[in-house]
């Protein structure tokens, strides 16, 4: 009689998944999944990043020099719909960086309570609280990094970039605007700060990159074989 195994009217059976396969690794127990979340987190944000770019070499070169293009700006001529997409996308990244960092803030605690003081709501919410905006964020996303292990040095390089480009942005708009409607051209200062600006903007995607990235490889390790499940 022929054995089971060999029974060629048998249905055909899923063949049995390696835990221990090095392709798809078990991840540790109890944690939220951050690097879907991280890889198209940083793919819009690059994509934007690289249309600020090319939006400011199309300034300089095809427009008649930053002058006469920031002062069109000012007096708001029609957005192309390239620039609507990249406003859309920029949007995008926004919020699912907010995503990602909440799941980050909920794994840090998971992993290291002692590191991680700030709570998920909190380690976001402080963005929209004026004033604590400057020092929750960069609390949060420390007690992250210490719970996974990242240097800090990463954690200071992003939150130096990250308001630097919004205080880059914010003096160079108000600038802009004044010289605008006081009937007179930007002064040499003043485009040499937009020329900054766009090198500060490129720092500031390169340190986010290097803090997503660092964070989630760390989080999202292979659990350790024997590894008990990290209570929730």
């Amino acid at each position: 009689m022929a054995a089971v195994e060999d029974n060629p009217y048998q249905p055909p059976q899923e063949a049995e998944v390696d835990a221990e396969d090095p392709r798809d690794p078990p991840l540790r127990p109890g944690l939220y999944p951050l690097d879907r979340v991280a890889n198209v987190c940083l793919r819009l944000y690059f994509a934007t990043t690289v249309y600020s770019v090319l939006d400011y070499l199309y300034r300089i070169f095809a427009e008649g020099g930053i002058q006469q293009s920031l002062h069109d700006s000012a007096y708001g001529s029609p957005s192309h719909w390239l620039d609507m997409l990249n406003g859309l996308a920029s949007l995008a990244s926004t919020v699912l960086f907010l995503i990602w960092k909440y799941r980050a803030a909920a794994n840090a605690r998971v992993i290291d309570p002692d590191a991680m003081k700030i709570s998920p709501a909190m380690a976001v919410g402080g963005y929209f609280i004026p004033l604590a905006n400057l020092l929750i964020p960069y609390r949060a996303m420390a007690g992250i990094a210490r719970a996974s292990g990242v240097e800090r040095f990463w954690v200071g390089a992003w939150w130096v970039a990250y308001l630097g480009n919004w205080a880059w942005i914010i003096f160079l708009t108000v600038m802009a605007i004044d010289a605008v409607y006081a009937g007179g051209k930007l002064r040499q200062p003043t485009v040499v700060l937009y020329h900054l600006v766009m090198l500060w903007s490129v720092l500031t995607f390169y340190f986010f990159w290097q803090i997503m990235v660092r964070v989630t490889r760390a989080q999202m390790a292979p659990a350790s074989p024997g590894e008990a499940a990290i209570p929730a």
